[in-house]
């Protein structure tokens, strides 16, 4: 038996973009442990240059990165959600087609 097609009416825009950001902050530190690591490694090979100045580079790194990605992903998913929501109320949302997994019971609302 085939599911009838559902179709997302809106987002929650708030909720949706804090989300995003806390997802892209966690990815961000992630991201920012490698190239706190290489930062420091320059740092104890060279005194001139970039290099010497590896360790305030480490801590921009370290923290700026995240929060600039949380920011940014929090304002961009924002935006995105506010203009999904405007075009879906005049054109139609995103279709999904649902499999129900087995012994899965749904009731009505009544």
């Amino acid at each position: 038996m085939k599911s009838p097609k559902q179709r997302i009416k809106s987002f929650s825009v708030m909720h949706t973009a804090r989300f995003a950001a806390i997802l892209l902050g966690i990815l961000a530190v992630a991201a920012s442990v490698p190239l706190g690591a290489a930062l420091l490694l320059a740092s104890l090979f060279a005194a001139t240059g970039i290099a010497a100045y590896s360790p305030i580079l480490l801590m921009l790194g370290l923290i700026g990165v995240p929060v600039a990605a949380a920011v940014g992903g929090f304002a961009l998913t924002a935006i995105t959600c506010g203009l999904y929501n405007v075009l879906a109320e005049r054109f139609g949302g995103i279709e999904l087609e649902l499999k129900l997994a087995p012994g899965v019971l749904i009731s009505g609302r009544g």
